[in-house]
């Protein structure tokens, strides 16, 4: 699978779009392209699956969906954000001049998939949606950390000052204008605050009057290393209740969790997320916001706690390498909706390739949709037209085969759809007397590079009963054939089609 994706100017680049790329590519056989270049057909042509991020042009909108169309690629919405903006955000002129609302509706309407970060956003993008009668696939993607990238030196703090961080862009200057009396009140209070305020150069009026600094916003890229030398003692990340911040993400909790910076957060988005005391302290008024943030002023051991159980969870839980599969699996059923797919089931070290088939296996080096077949498919029903599966039988337990397996693969395959299964044939081994094929065709050599859960062998099959679990599936047309394919001694191997009519 190639996808080809159109960013949009935000930072929301790196976390919804490269690193996702990067994963994508070292953790399957697919691939990857963040497009800078102007949208042509040509490009557009080389893509299976089209991502157009936050996108407001019509012209690359209707491009993009013209070829989609035509040719049977997959054209996908990324939203990380509200249609609209904030009263107080400096682009807001800019934003109706262009009818970037407009356009983003438009843009989720015409695409064939969406793909966004919360389930509010979600719900959001549906209903409006639905005021103009069309419905989409809509899949909630949560955002996660590279941490590799994040989890870099933190430096510590070795001043009398205890030092309070806030980072954000211009969106949430009326964010900040709620906390300022908040964080003046403690400054006065509390002599050895410093407030350090990063990201938004015109908020340095506002707290003139007490102990800050103003640190510039950094490249995004640099943003990791910039955050953990701040030697923050403790964050802050209010959100007035409104409809554009109800559909922001937790991306401010990942950042600074990953800092171990133990934080004070509004209700608003981090309910879902934070562990209220553990993880981190929740708030929403003015006099919660000052009480919770006095209690990590005051409390050194409150705030190693909540600074350590942060990092942990979100080291442990928001790690994007080990969440890429959710990414692949909306594609590839995305997909599967547009075009008729074969498939060739466990493609291991002899796969079909030049053959038109996508490549699934759960080892990632192997697999183009890389997954444990016990867990699914990730493909539509009736969508595929040939699967082939050498080898692969073999290695399920009867009662997985029968009860997820072999239906699993029933309700991918389209009405006429084929597949094709190699297995060892009982019924020629249990002739012979080469006792180490016999044992190797039996129980199946282990491989260092394949898990044992996938590699040895749980069951034996002869053509009579293959046949009989087939046909209570629902497979018919059930024929033994000669098996022609090199991998497998042809003297102790049944090769036979089936098809779902």
């Amino acid at each position: 699978m190639k996808i080809l994706a159109y960013p949009s100017p935000s930072n929301a680049r790196l976390y919804r779009l490269d690193q996702i790329g990067e994963y994508i590519e070292k953790q399957s056989r697919n691939y990857f392209y963040v497009s800078m270049e102007a949208m042509n057909e040509q490009d557009l042509d080389k893509a299976d699956v089209v991502i157009l991020q936050q996108t407001i042009s019509p012209k690359k909108i209707r491009l993009a969906k013209e070829v989609c169309n035509t040719k049977g690629k997959l054209l996908v919405a990324e939203l990380d954000d509200f249609f609209g903006v904030n009263p107080d955000n400096p682009f807001k002129d800019k934003h109706k001049e262009l009818e970037a609302a407009k356009w983003l509706e438009t843009l989720c309407g015409v695409a064939d998939m969406i793909t966004t970060t919360t389930d509010y956003l979600a719900e959001t993008i549906r209903k409006t949606l639905k005021k103009h009668n069309v419905e989409k696939d809509i899949f909630v993607l949560p955002n996660y950390l590279d941490i590799e990238k994040w989890d870099l030196p933190i430096l510590k703090n070795y001043t009398d000052e205890i030092r309070l961080v806030w980072a954000g862009s211009c969106s949430h200057r009326d964010d900040i204008k709620f906390i300022a009396p908040v964080i003046k009140k403690l400054a006065k209070k509390y002599p050895q605050l410093k407030f350090i305020h990063c990201g938004d150069v015109d908020l340095q009026p506002l707290f003139k009057d007490i102990n800050s600094e103003y640190v510039e916003a950094v490249n995004v890229g640099a943003w990791p290393a910039k955050l953990h030398s701040l030697r923050a003692d403790i964050g802050v990340a209010p959100l007035l209740d409104n409809e554009f911040n109800r559909n922001k993400s937790n991306l401010k909790y990942l950042e600074y969790g990953i800092s171990g910076i133990p934080s004070v957060y509004s209700n608003v988005v981090y309910s879902k997320t934070i562990k209220d005391e553990e993880t981190g302290l929740l708030a929403q008024t003015e006099e919660e916001f000052f009480d919770k943030l006095e209690k990590l002023i005051t409390d050194i051991e409150l705030r190693n706690k909540i600074g350590a159980n942060a990092y942990i969870d979100v080291r442990t839980n928001y790690d994007i390498k080990n969440h890429i599969s959710k990414w692949l699996n909306a594609y590839w059923l995305g997909l599967s909706k547009k075009r008729k797919l074969k498939i060739d089931i466990g493609s291991g070290i002899q796969p079909q390739l030049g053959l038109d088939y996508v490549l699934l296996d759960a080892n990632p080096s192997s697999g183009e949709m890389v997954n444990d077949v016990l867990e699914g498919i990730p493909v539509a029903d009736d969508s595929v037209e040939k699967l082939h599966c050498s080898a692969i039988i073999e290695h399920f337990y009867l009662n997985d085969l029968k009860e997820k397996v072999l239906p699993e693969f029933y309700r991918i395959l389209k009405k006429d759809g084929e597949i094709y299964i190699v297995v060892p044939d009982w019924s020629k081994i249990k002739k012979s007397d080469d006792w180490e094929m016999v044992q190797n065709n039996l129980y199946g050599v282990h491989h260092s590079y394949i898990p044992i859960k996938y590699d040895i062998h749980k069951y034996c099959w002869d053509f009579k009963h293959l046949k009989e679990v087939l046909e209570k599936v629902g497979f018919k047309e059930i024929k033994e054939i000669k098996y022609t394919e090199k991998l497998h001694n042809p003297n102790f191997t049944l090769a036979l089609e089936a098809k779902k009519l």
